[in-house]
């Protein structure tokens, strides 16, 4: 089943792990080492992502801490398991498509046809009416058909997750998913804090910054004004000798 595909594309790295599991490739690689990757999951709460472009070699990218704290989650057998949970998606997927959804369209195309032909020969605006509601009739039928596809595909995840927890066993199955929640939550108040952290950082950079400016502008003033002071005190000078050799001429 086609998944992720962008994703299997960037992990192109050394793989810390490799499965081989009926018929099926499983690289596994540290998220952590693809930042742009791991910040668009773990925003969207995820801390493993699984990829493929053929339906037969696949590749998960784990969060690091993730990943050692719950690697029994991702163990070969419980890999199998949602591999051939993907295998079922693949095929329901598959059914909805080319047993349904083309059959159904295609369908619908030559009825539209036929309306359109005959929509000149119909009284007023029936033609147009029928087509509208044929159009209104094939979107329901696709909507109603794609929540039932949904709900099979639903189904069969709780069914592989029924098989891992019977593999895991329920009392060790619970502790690993206290153990997830925990290891989330911990995550993301450490997150949370650093960045708070980094905001405050740079409010204060922010703020240390504008002292200077004021600091800097204050002291410009400053200049400029024992400037004019200076300008000032000499044209009084001058005034007062040009005035006192004029005396001097005077006598």
């Amino acid at each position: 089943m086609k998944l992720n595909e962008r994703v299997f594309e960037v992990l192109n790295g050394e793989p810390v792990e490799v499965q081989n599991l009926d018929g099926h490739e499983v690289k596994i690689y540290i998220l952590d080492d693809y930042p742009d990757v791991l910040n668009e999951f773990v925003n969207k709460g995820k801390f493993a992502v699984w990829s493929c472009v053929d339906g037969t070699n696949y590749k998960l990218a784990i969060e690091k801490g993730y990943y050692d704290e719950l690697r029994e989650l991702y163990s070969d057998k419980v890999n199998d398991t949602w591999l051939k949970f993907w295998d079922e998606c693949e095929k329901i997927s598959s059914t909805f498509s080319k047993k349904i959804v083309l059959p159904a369209t295609a369908v619908i195309i030559v009825i539209f046809v036929v309306l359109m032909a005959l929509s000149n020969k119909m009284p007023g605006k029936l033609g147009t009416y029928l087509t509208l509601g044929l159009a209104i009739f094939y979107v329901l039928v696709i909507l109603i058909l794609r929540k039932l596809t949904t709900n099979k595909i639903n189904i069969a995840n709780q069914n592989a997750l029924a098989v891992i927890k019977k593999n895991l066993g329920e009392a060790h199955f619970n502790d690993l998913l206290e153990r997830q929640r925990n290891y989330i939550d911990a995550y993301y108040d450490t997150l949370s804090a650093k960045e708070e952290a980094e905001a405050s950082a740079n409010e204060e950079n922010a703020n240390e910054l504008k002292e200077t400016e004021e600091t800097t502008e204050a002291e410009k003033e400053e200049s400029n004004n024992n400037e004019e002071t200076e300008v000032k005190e000499k044209e009084v000078v001058e005034t007062t000798e040009e005035a006192s050799n004029e005396t001097s001429k005077n006598e």
